[in-house]
C-alpha cells in the first residue's frame, strides 16, 4: 500500500453535513465535511485524527505532509483543531 494511503484518516463528527465518496471505494475513502464561512468565503472543513504512532512522530518533531492532485493548488488551510472528545460535545 502506498505511504500516502495509510495513516491519518478523516473522521465523521456530529458537525458533519456532507460526505464525498470515492467511486469504487469504501467507507475508508469517505471524506466527511461541514460547511463553514471564513472571512466571508464559503469553505468545507474536514476533521482528521492521528493514531498513536503518528502522534508520537509529531511529538518527536515529525511533520504533516499535504498532498493535492493536479497541477494547480486550491486554497487550503491546515491547522490543529479540537480533540475528537471535544468535537463530540
Amino acid at each position: 500500500m502506498p505511504e500516502w494511503l495509510c495513516g491519518v484518516r478523516p473522521r465523521r463528527t456530529k458537525h458533519t453535513q456532507l460526505v464525498f465518496s470515492l467511486p469504487g471505494g469504501n467507507e475508508d475513502n469517505d471524506l466527511w465535511v461541514r460547511h463553514v464561512e471564513t472571512d466571508g468565503q464559503h469553505c468545507l472543513e474536514s476533521t482528521w485524527e492521528l493514531d498513536d504512532e503518528e502522534r508520537a512522530a509529531i511529538a518527536a518533531g515529525g511533520t504533516i505532509q499535504l498532498r493535492t492532485w493536479g497541477v494547480g493548488t486550491p486554497p487550503i488551510a491546515l491547522y490543529v483543531g479540537p480533540s475528537m472528545d471535544e468535537l463530540a460535545r
